[in-house]
């Protein structure tokens, strides 16, 4: 006993003295150092961090500040939902705490790029009725599938909606000016979205104006559009990782059924 309790003040002693720590090596090159066994193939080598979930972390955001900056953790798991600590805690993994997040020490992979996702839907004018849209391409794989927009249930209906430029989502048109879209696969984070009015009604296509110009109803794709919807608009209301709404709307400011192009950035 009395052994142990020397070398245990011999070695607090000489921690103190050296500020350095080796294990495996009398001769420590740093403030802590440890020396793989290499020779001896029937042990093993590493340094194993703190193990926890990702909401086992998350559980613990509270205690970390300025003063954990340089912490290291070993996610077995994503945190869901994320916190803003750790909101880049998406998978298993070593992460290190840099004052205000969770950072990942994969850095920027192949999985981790930028993705672009995009396309144009072609819906009739002012309608919300009538679309000639493949079911397939409707959110759930036809008609008449609930699904949620936040806390919002919804149906799935092709609604006025012609057709789709692009790939990588489905879509849905529950009312008039509502055009929710779904992502094929979930993004990781949304970085931005941009859209924008499309005049897709034709330059044959239905009736002339009092000044000749013509008023096309049904969307078309082999003719230009004759009109200047200046007053027309489009807005995003709701983001997600996996599914948004935009809004089109006319020149009163009512929501009804416009073309529009779109354009997703993210992770």
């Amino acid at each position: 006993m009395k052994k142990t309790l020397y070398a245990v003040i011999l070695t607090v002693f000489s921690l103190v003295f050296h500020a350095q720590v080796g294990i495996n090596t009398a001769d420590p090159q740093a403030t802590f150092d440890v020396t793989g066994q290499a020779k001896d193939t029937k042990k093993v080598d590493g340094i194993i961090a703190p193990r926890l979930a990702g909401n086992q972390l998350k559980a613990k955001d509270a205690l970390y500040g300025t003063n954990q900056i340089g912490a290291i953790v070993y996610a077995t798991s994503a945190a869901s939902p994320n916190s803003t600590k750790t909101i880049n805690v998406t998978g298993p993994g070593y992460y290190y705490f840099d004052g205000l997040v969770w950072v990942s020490f994969k850095g920027n992979t192949a999985g981790d790029a930028t993705r672009y996702l995009g396309g144009t839907v072609y819906s009739r004018f002012q309608q919300q009725s009538g679309g000639s849209l493949i079911n397939s391409k409707v959110i759930g794989g036809n008609q008449n599938i609930g699904y949620n927009v936040g806390t919002v249930s919804e149906t799935s209906s092709k609604g006025g909606i012609d057709s789709l430029i692009g790939n990588g989502y489905t879509i849905s048109n529950p009312s008039k000016g509502i055009f929710d879209i779904k992502f094929d696969i979930p993004l990781k984070q949304i970085y931005g979205i941009s859209v924008n009015i499309v005049d897709s009604y034709g330059y044959n296509n239905g009736n002339q104006t009092s000044t000749g110009t013509p008023v096309g109803t049904t969307s078309r794709t082999t003719e230009p559009g004759m009109r200047l919807l200046t007053n027309d608009n489009s807005q995003v209301s709701y983001i997600s990782n996996s599914i948004i709404r935009i809004k089109t709307g006319d020149s009163n400011g009512n929501l009804n059924n416009r073309s529009f192009t779109f354009m997703v950035t993210g992770q």
